[in-house]
Parts: structure tokens; C-alpha cells; sequence
């Protein structure tokens, strides 16, 4: 992953529309099929989130009586690793709002 990309997205070409129903057909074809590309990549991010808490699972254990049982404080915020999860929280949140402006523009009458 290349950190350097971070928050930018790659915005297809729109192919003119053109008025024969075989036209509609594919750009409807693909629109599902890109559809279908990003709930197969959501479900490997979720995968991968999954992971990433199962591994923590030792780190989010009671340690003591006085922190409740599966919270954790907050890392500092000048970590690497509370930087990578704001990162993170930051691309996630402009992926939402991307796929919600999409869905918008999908929206039919």
C-alpha cells in the first residue's frame, strides 16, 4: 500500500452514453460488475479488521480491576500506531462518502 495515495481515489472515465438499449445494457453490466469488485474488496478489508482484533485480543484482555473488561484506552496520539489507525479511520470515512455519493447518482426514479 502506498501511504503517499492516501485519501485520493482513481475516478473512471465515464464512457459516453449512448441511446441503444445494448448500450444501457453493458454500462448497467458494469456498474454491477464494479459493484460486485467492491463488496468482494469490503469483504477482505472486514477479513483483514477481523485479523487485526483477533491478534489484539491479548492486548485488549483485563490486565487490571481498573479498567473495564474489553476497553482499552486510546493510544497517545503521537504513536505510529495511533497515527496508522487514524490513517486508517480517515480512509475508511471517504470511502463511505464515496460509495454513498455513488449510490446517489444510482438512485432511480
Amino acid at each position: 500500500m502506498n501511504h503517499n495515495q492516501i485519501g485520493q481515489f482513481a475516478q473512471a472515465s465515464q464512457p459516453s452514453m449512448a441511446s441503444s438499449p445494448v448500450s444501457a445494457q453493458q454500462s448497467s453490466g458494469e456498474i454491477l460488475d464494479a459493484l460486485e469488485a467492491l463488496a468482494s474488496t469490503i469483504a477482505k478489508c472486514e477479513f483483514a479488521a477481523q485479523e487485526l482484533m483477533s491478534r489484539l485480543g491479548p492486548v485488549l484482555s483485563c490486565t487490571n480491576d481498573s479498567q473495564a473488561c474489553g476497553t482499552a484506552p486510546f493510544p497517545q496520539p503521537d504513536t505510529q500506531i495511533a497515527r496508522i489507525v487514524l490513517e486508517n479511520t480517515h480512509r475508511v470515512r471517504a470511502l463511505m462518502t464515496s460509495i454513498e455519493d455513488a449510490g446517489k447518482r444510482l438512485a432511480l426514479p
